[in-house]
């Protein structure tokens, strides 16, 4: 692959093998333009490198976001990158996006304007979406049909795979310098008022919560049914803008929107059969909605007494 488009798609082997071939130092420009992609990220910007300096400065920024130890860092440097990734490969020829594919090791071929790829390549990375469940393809003699601009974001969720893999990297394995110079990166969230009590929430919903809490990104999909519970159970919808605070891919601006869009349309909460096949589910509480369990809860105890 020509070098300026490992320098754009950085996190393909390729990449990794030109550097381990050369002897680079890593010069006090290279760490600031490496910061300066680290704040794209995590200011959720788009940029672009191509040629060297896009090798070098996502290698270098991989480094600075391990050195932080902070998950929320982490998680929003790999979300941000893979949406940049796919923002540019999507405006590529066809070629350039056949190629990248098998370079993540998925084959794909085109027959009349449809995206052909394996079952077990399209299960191993479909996205979380309800939009991508298998039983919204189409599938024959085990390969599904995708548009082009589906196949794209299919190739998401593998780019965002491949980014993630090896992070974060040990601290005793980066560079002083590299290490030094992630004290300058920082970030805030603002969480202190939170006020959510854990007291009757269901079990799957309460698990939703503590991934968000721990920065993990949720699907839109457990997002609104995470939100249309704590609407129903009363929770204030400004507690609800907060914790989404955590979520690697916030933004103030759009959580506003969908929380004030949920909380005025008053969602059903899925059944725990729907959750169940959703994989929201977590275990059995004998109840058919999560809305049911703060009350069979009381039950319980009252019983008890």
């Amino acid at each position: 692959m020509q070098i300026e488009l490992l320098g754009k798609y950085p996190f393909i082997e390729e990449s990794k093998r030109y550097l381990e071939e050369r002897n680079y130092t890593i010069t006090p420009r290279l760490i600031e333009e490496s910061l300066k992609r680290v704040n794209f990220d995590l200011s959720q910007k788009s940029f672009s490198y191509t040629g060297e300096e896009g090798i070098l400065t996502y290698a270098i920024a991989r480094s600075l976001v391990s050195a932080t130890s902070n998950n929320y860092i982490i998680s929003r440097f790999v979300i941000n990158e893979a949406k940049n990734f796919i923002e540019l490969l999507s405006k590529e020829e066809d070629s350039v996006i056949i190629e990248i594919s098998e370079k993540l090791g998925i084959k794909v071929e085109i027959l009349a304007r449809q995206w052909i790829v394996a079952f077990a390549s399209y299960l191993a990375n479909m996205p979380k979406s309800q939009e991508y469940k298998l039983v919204n393809q189409s599938i024959k003699m085990g390969k599904v049909y995708l548009t082009r601009n589906k196949f794209v974001r299919f190739l998401e969720e593998a780019i965002r795979n491949k980014v993630y893999s090896g992070l974060p990297i040990k601290k005793e394995n980066i560079p002083k310098e590299i290490v030094e110079a992630s004290k300058k990166i920082e970030i805030k969230i603002e969480t202190k008022e939170i006020e959510i009590s854990k007291a009757g929430i269901a079990p799957c919903m309460q698990r939703l919560i503590d991934r968000l809490k721990r920065s993990e990104n949720l699907s839109h999909q457990e997002r609104w049914i995470l939100v249309a519970y704590l609407c129903k159970i009363g929770v204030d919808k400004e507690e609800v803008k907060k914790l989404f605070k955590f979520a690697p891919d916030y933004n103030e601006k759009v959580t506003n929107y969908q929380v004030e869009y949920l909380y005025k349309k008053q969602y059903t909460v899925p059944s725990c059969s729907t959750l169940r096949t959703y994989g929201i589910c977590i275990q059995d509480c004998g109840i058919k909605n999560p809305l049911s369990f703060k009350r069979k809860k009381q039950t319980i105890h009252e019983e008890k007494s």
